[in-house]
């Protein structure tokens, strides 16, 4: 269950992130 919600979380903060650079690439261009 540990593991599960680690991974869960590491997924959640590294979907966030890839977000989060999409919006970026969004202002930039």
């Amino acid at each position: 269950m540990i593991h599960e919600a680690m991974l869960l979380e590491y997924s959640g903060r590294h979907l966030a992130l890839m977000e989060w650079g999409s919006a970026i690439k969004l202002l930039v261009y």
